[in-house]
């Protein structure tokens, strides 16, 4: 078994690299589209799609095309689609986010995804499958997103009392343990033509150790604004909610997950070094 990786030189491609090299795992580097060669895919062959935020038609053109291609060459793959939870309803009020909540896209890259998302679905055949992992805010000492280190100045600013209160969940995966979700998802035949929500959650009132009490009026305020503040952030972070999003539904089936604990020391001990 073979591993073909598009966007090799993306922050979740490198992950994965690093991880299948300390695991000795085989695998191939494609940094572009237009490097991966259909006719060269071997049976069995694993391919990640870890391209980024780009939407532009033409790349998900090519990716159709190559795909299409695959299937001619009657070669039995499977097609790892790293996705994203913007393609749920972002609603506080609403029941927990999981694999079975209302699609209603946040905005034109979750609409993008979930296109593609869509059209994977429909090319499951005997020999083409598909894995579609939804994911929610990846977190790295190398990532390049702000987003820790912006939670800090929100701790000591006038926004603190709009944004965070009791129940104000952070939805996150660090790089190191989604590497290993998508490594063992990918050998478990269950998981085979499935939809997955990989994420995990702690309460940002004890990431940023400070307590602030209920406050109706500003909690209202803010669900008003919160498409404001999810831009402001950036659009694949939508941490920011007054509900207990994401509570792993069927990777639990697949794989042994980590301790919830050991977890939420992890990311606190990496908020403080930021």
């Amino acid at each position: 078994m073979r591993y073909l990786i598009l966007g090799s030189k993306g922050f979740i491609g490198e992950g994965i690299i690093k991880y299948f090299k300390k695991k000795k795992i085989q695998f191939i580097e494609y940094e572009k589209i237009s490097e991966l060669i259909p006719s060269q895919v071997k049976k069995k062959d694993i391919i990640i799609n870890c391209l980024g935020k780009n939407i532009k038609k033409t790349n998900t053109y090519e990716l159709k095309k190559k795909i299409q291609l695959i299937k001619h060459f009657r070669k039995k793959i499977l097609w790892i689609q790293l996705s994203t939870p913007l393609i749920y309803r972002q609603k506080t009020n609403h029941k927990k986010i999981n694999e079975k909540a209302k699609e209603l896209p946040f905005n034109e890259y979750a609409l993008s995804k979930l296109k593609f998302d869509n059209y994977l679905k429909k090319q499951k055949n005997s020999n083409f499958s598909y894995l579609i992992l939804r994911i929610s805010t990846v977190y790295d000492i190398k990532m390049k997103s702000m987003v820790l280190k912006k939670l800090k100045l929100i701790n000591n600013s006038f926004f603190y009392s709009l944004i965070v209160n009791q129940n104000t969940i952070f939805n996150y995966i660090s790089l190191d343990e989604l590497v290993v979700y998508i490594y063992k998802l990918s050998i478990n035949k269950k998981s085979r033509n499935r939809l997955i929500l990989i994420s995990q959650n702690i309460n940002l009132i004890k990431l940023i150790d400070r307590s602030i009490e209920k406050n109706y009026i500003l909690n209202r305020f803010f669900i008003s604004i919160k498409k404001i503040f999810a831009l402001f952030f950036s659009e694949q972070v939508l941490f920011l909610t007054n509900e207990n999003l994401i509570e792993n539904n069927y990777l639990q089936k697949f794989i042994k997950i980590e301790s919830k604990n050991y977890s939420n020391n992890k990311i606190i001990n990496f908020f403080k070094k930021c």
